[in-house]
């Protein structure tokens, strides 16, 4: 099953989150924020797929073999700099 993603605006939340957010983001500390960030996925079909989407596109620069070339290009510039 797939789940939007609903937290609260900590840590390096908002920038995993991405642009286009790939989460809704509370207040810290709020539960009546997360309460109706909740209630805003819940209520509206359409923004819960978007978020599922977004997720979707987003995860794809955390996986292992994208990060590892990342950081290989990287490496390779550097030492191509010398």
């Amino acid at each position: 099953m797939e789940t939007p993603f609903v937290t609260a605006d900590v840590g390096d939340r908002k920038f995993l989150a991405g642009n286009p957010p790939s989460a809704l983001l509370a207040k810290p500390g709020s539960s009546e924020d997360l309460a109706l960030q909740l209630s805003r996925v819940l209520s509206n079909p359409r923004l819960a797929e978007e978020l599922i989407f977004q997720g979707k596109q987003n995860i794809r620069n955390y996986l292992w073999h994208n990060l590892a070339n990342d950081l290989c290009k990287i490496l390779d510039n550097l030492l191509n700099k010398r």
